[in-house]
């Protein structure tokens, strides 16, 4: 839902920019970092589902009676979630190396003027 709001707010700020008339090619590049974070967010989402079934999955095993399926199966979850932390990490990245470049090329750029000459 935290990253919803960000792409959203994002998408919306892409239109504004384009309407003010910012370099096109920095508002470009934005927005295509923007669809790579979302991809990256995307994965990130699948993989804590996938995470959070395989912990369910060891959940059906009697700690004792399985003859050691139960620690097999939440070895296996505790390694998705491991996953999980190295997509939290690269998203955490990701925001703090590109999009941060792109929105600071954006801030020390010049919109175009869109003023139509006085006749």
């Amino acid at each position: 839902a935290k990253y919803d709001r960000y792409t959203q707010k994002a998408e919306e700020s892409i239109t504004k920019l384009r309407e003010a008339g910012y370099d096109e090619t920095l508002v470009s590049n934005f927005e295509t970092h923007l669809k790579d974070f979302k991809s990256m967010v995307l994965d990130f989402g699948g993989d804590v589902d996938k995470a959070v079934a395989q912990l369910e999955y060891a959940n059906d095993f009697n700690c004792g009676d399985s003859a050691g399926k139960f620690r097999t199966e939440v070895d296996k979850a505790r390694s998705m979630f491991s996953e999980v932390r190295e997509d939290i990490n690269s998203i955490k990245n990701f925001v703090q190396d590109v999009l941060r470049a792109d929105i600071q090329a954006l801030k020390g750029s010049e919109p175009a003027s869109t003023t139509a000459p006085e006749v």
